[in-house]
C-alpha cells in the first residue's frame, strides 16, 4: 500500500522530516516545563491538602471539557498552526500566574490557564502530523512514524526539564522552576511560525463543516470497528490522566526526598517518549495486545510501597498508553474527514476527560482514607479495561 513507512523513498522521508522539524522544536519546547518534577510538593507547600490536588484535577479537567471542543472546532475553522501557538502563550502566562500563587485559588487560577493551553493543543499537533503525511505522500498510514518521533522529542525534553527542575527546587525553591518554565513557552510560538500549516481541512463551509463534524462523530459511533477504538481511546486516556498528573502522589507517600523528584520524574516522563518511540516502530495492530498485556501485570506494582516497584509500574504504565493512544489514534485518523479532524479527535478526548473528573476525584479521596497504595486498585482496573478494549478494537477490525 502507498505511503506505508517501509515504502517511504529517502526523499519523502527527509521532505517530511523538514516540514515537521519546527513541529518538533515547538514540541520539545511546550513540553520543556521544569515545575513538572515538583508540583506535587509545591503545592503541599502552599498549603494544599491531597483532597485539594485531586479537586485541582477536576477543576483542570472541567476546564478541558468546556473548552476543548470550541477549540478544536476553532482550529479546524480558522488555522490548526495559529491555535497551537496560543496555547504556546498561554502555557507561558500560567507559569507566571504559578509564580505569584501562594493558595490554592490562586494556583487554580494558574492552572485553568494551563488546561486552556492542553486545551489548544488537543487533537492539533496529531492532527497536523497526519494531514502532512496525507499531503506529502498521499496516504496517512506513515503517521504512527512521525506522530511516535513527535512523542519521542517531547519525552526528552520532559525528561530534560524534570532533572533540572528538581535541582532547581532544590537550589532554590519550587517556586523557580515556574519561572524558569515560562520563555521556553513562549519559545515554542516563534518556532512555529515557522511550520508550514496542511491546508486539506479549509475547503469547507462552516455549515457544512458542522454536519460533517455531527456525522463522523455518529459513523464512529455506530460502526462496530470504530466504536471499540473510540472507547478503547477514553479508556486509555482516563489511565493516561491519571499516572500523568496525579503520579506524584505515590512518591509523597514514599517520603521521597525533594532532590529526587527531579530523576524520578524524569524517568516517569520519559516512558512518555518511549512509548512513541515504540509506537513508530510497531507495523501490527496485534502488538498493541502485547502492551496493553503489560501495562497490566506491570501496574501491580503501584500496590506496592517499594520506591523501585513503584516507579517501574509508573513508567511502563504511562509509556505502554502512550503506545496505546498513537496505536489508536492513527485508526481513529483514517476514519475522520480532514475537515473536522481536530474537532472530532478533540470530541473523543473530551469523552475521556468527562469520565476522568470523578475518576480523579474518588482516587484522591481514597489516598486520603486509605492510602494511595490502596487507591492503586482503581489504576490496575483501569488498565484491565484498557487491554479488553484493545481486543475487542482488534477483533472488530478483523471482522470488519
Amino acid at each position: 500500500m502507498p505511503g506505508t513507512v517501509e515504502e517511504l523513498t529517502i526523499e519523502q522521508r527527509r521532505a517530511i522530516t523538514r516540514r515537521l522539524a519546527p513541529l518538533y522544536i515547538a514540541g520539545a519546547l511546550q513540553s520543556f516545563q521544569l515545575w513538572f518534577a515538583v508540583e506535587k510538593p509545591f503545592q503541599a507547600s502552599i498549603g494544599m491538602t491531597q483532597t485539594q490536588m485531586a479537586l485541582l484535577a477536576v477543576v483542570v479537567n472541567i476546564t478541558l471539557i468546556t473548552s476543548n471542543i470550541p477549540l478544536g472546532v476553532l482550529a479546524d475553522r480558522w488555522s490548526r498552526k495559529g491555535l497551537l501557538m496560543v496555547g504556546g502563550a498561554i502555557s507561558s502566562v500560567s507559569s507566571i500566574i504559578a509564580v505569584e500563587s501562594h493558595g490554592f485559588l490562586a494556583y487554580t487560577v494558574a492552572m485553568v490557564f494551563f488546561a486552556l493551553c492542553v486545551a489548544a493543543l488537543s487533537g492539533g499537533y496529531d492532527s497536523v502530523v497526519y494531514d502532512t503525511t496525507l499531503e506529502e505522500t498521499r496516504d496517512g498510514s506513515s503517521f504512527r512514524r512521525f506522530y511516535g518521533r513527535l512523542r519521542f522529542f517531547e519525552g526528552v525534553a520532559l525528561a530534560i526539564s524534570s532533572i533540572l527542575g528538581g535541582v532547581v527546587a532544590a537550589t532554590f525553591e519550587p517556586r523557580s522552576a515556574y519561572l524558569i518554565s515560562a520563555p521556553f513557552a513562549a519559545a515554542s510560538v516563534i518556532a512555529l511560525a515557522f511550520f508550514r500549516e496542511p491546508v486539506r481541512h479549509r475547503h469547507k463551509s462552516e455549515d457544512i463543516a458542522h454536519s460533517r463534524l455531527t456525522a463522523s462523530l455518529k459513523q464512529l459511533v455506530l460502526q462496530r470497528d470504530t466504536r471499540w477504538v473510540v472507547i478503547a481511546l477514553i479508556v486509555v486516556t482516563v489511565g493516561s490522566s491519571l499516572m500523568s498528573q496525579l503520579d506524584q502522589l505515590w512518591l509523597l507517600a514514599l517520603a521521597l526526598p525533594l532532590p529526587f523528584y527531579g530523576p524520578v520524574n524524569a524517568a516517569i516522563l520519559a516512558s512518555l517518549g518511549l512509548g512513541g518511540h515504540f509506537a513508530g516502530m510497531s507495523r501490527s495492530t496485534r502488538n498493541d495486545i502485547y502492551v496493553a498485556s503489560s501495562v497490566l501485570i506491570l501496574s501491580f506494582g503501584l500496590l506496592v510501597k517499594n520506591d523501585v516497584s513503584v516507579i517501574v509500574a509508573q513508567c511502563v504504565t504511562l509509556g505502554g498508553l502512550t503506545f496505546l493512544a498513537i496505536s489508536l489514534g492513527q485508526r481513529l485518523h483514517a476514519a475522520i474527514p480532514s475537515d473536522v479532524r481536530t474537532s472530532t479527535s478533540s470530541a473523543v478526548a473530551t469523552l475521556g476527560m468527562l469520565v476522568f473528573a470523578p475518576t480523579a476525584l474518588l482516587f484522591g479521596r481514597l489516598c486520603e482514607t486509605v492510602t494511595v497504595f490502596h487507591a492503586a486498585w482503581m489504576a490496575v482496573t483501569i488498565c484491565g479495561l484498557s487491554l479488553l478494549c484493545v481486543v475487542w478494537a482488534h477483533r472488530a477490525s478483523r471482522v470488519a
